[in-house]
């Protein structure tokens, strides 16, 4: 009976080890999701600015050809 209690013992100690570490290591993987979260969050942003510039970029781009379009004259050729 000693012999058994002393068995469920270390098989209890063993068993508890196991869960800290497996805590530990959910613990650190949440801690990496978090991380990755706020990362995400950042580029999101960033690209949601970049396309607003390119969209401005775009709206420049745009306006200039129209205004080069417009003051270009095209020479007839004359008719032989």
């Amino acid at each position: 009976m000693v012999g058994q209690a002393g068995n469920i013992k270390e098989q209890l100690a063993e068993l508890t080890e196991e869960r800290d570490t497996a805590v530990a290591k959910a613990t650190e993987a949440q801690n990496i999701v978090e991380k990755l979260k706020s990362q995400l969050a950042e580029q999101t942003q960033k690209i949601t600015g970049l396309e607003g510039q390119n969209k401005k970029l775009q709206e420049v781009i745009d306006e200039l050809k129209k205004n080069l379009d417009s003051k270009i004259e095209v020479p007839s050729i004359p008719k032989l």
